[in-house]
C-alpha cells in the first residue's frame, strides 16, 4: 500500500466540514487546465485533508459512490465533498480527467475556461452527460 495512503487512512480525523465555504471560491485564479490543483487545494485548504500531487495518485484516496458491484439505486444523491468525475470533451469524451466537489445535492464546484472555479447544478446539460461517477474519500481507520 501507499505509504502516504496508509497515514491517509490512518490519521485521526473527524467528519468532513460543510462544503459550503467552497462558494468563496468562484472566481480564484486557477485556469481550466488546473482542475486537479484546484481541487488538491480546496480539500487541504477546507477540509484538511491533504492529498498527492497526481490526480492519478489521488483517486487511490477514494472509493466510488455508489459502490458499483450493488444494484444502483433509483436516485443517487452525491454527499458534499464527493468528488464529481466528469469526462472531458475533446478529443477523447470518454477519458475522465476533470475533478469536481460536491457542495450539496444541487450543485458541484469545479474550474472551467480561465475564468476559475465555477458551481454548476447537476442538472446543467453542458455537463450532465460527462459525469461519469462519483467517489468518496476513504473514512479513517477504526481505532
Amino acid at each position: 500500500m501507499n505509504p502516504d495512503l496508509r497515514k491517509f487512512i490512518a490519521a485521526p480525523r473527524g467528519p468532513l466540514p460543510s462544503a459550503l465555504p467552497l462558494v468563496q471560491w468562484v472566481g480564484r485564479p486557477y485556469k481550466k487546465s488546473e482542475c486537479y490543483k484546484f481541487f488538491r487545494d480546496a480539500y487541504q485548504e477546507v477540509a484538511g485533508l491533504k492529498l498527492p500531487e497526481s490526480y492519478y495518485e489521488a483517486m487511490a484516496f477514494f472509493t466510488e459512490v455508489p459502490d458499483p458491484r450493488l444494484p444502483r439505486p433509483e436516485r443517487f444523491v452525491p454527499e458534499p465533498w464527493d468528488l464529481v468525475a466528469m469526462a472531458t470533451f475533446d478529443p477523447l469524451p470518454d477519458l475522465v480527467l476533470h475533478p469536481g466537489i460536491v457542495i450539496d445535492a444541487d450543485r458541484w464546484i469545479h474550474t472551467w475556461s480561465d475564468v476559475g472555479p465555477i458551481i454548476s447544478r447537476f442538472d446543467d446539460e453542458r455537463f450532465a452527460s460527462r459525469i461519469r461517477w462519483y467517489a468518496r474519500p476513504i473514512p479513517p481507520s477504526p481505532r
